[in-house]
């Protein structure tokens, strides 16, 4: 298809296949419809690659969160265990 504009007549062309005569509107109308399906499925297919980037994001900083947790939680209960240990000394002496 022709995408150039004239200059002498500042008019967009007639659409034409493969160099042949004009074509016909049922068939501009096709390849209108061919192009918006294409680009719809680019699109879809591009909109799930960055919800997948995105999940994936997402699934990365729950476990560095729940590894943030669990080490608070780790160190709070060697803390207790420490505080535990020197009360008993405390007690003994």
């Amino acid at each position: 298809m022709t995408a150039k504009k004239t200059i002498e007549s500042n008019a967009w062309p007639v659409a034409t296949t493969s160099g042949g005569p004009p074509a016909d509107l049922d068939a501009i109308r096709a390849d209108i419809a061919r192009t918006r399906a294409t680009l719809a499925d680019t699109a879809a297919a591009l909109a799930a690659k960055a919800e997948s980037r995105a999940r994936t994001a997402r699934e990365q900083a729950m476990t560095a969160i729940k590894a943030l947790v669990a080490l608070a939680v780790a160190l709070i209960a060697v803390r207790g265990a420490i505080a535990v240990r020197r009360r008993r000394r405390a007690r003994r002496s």
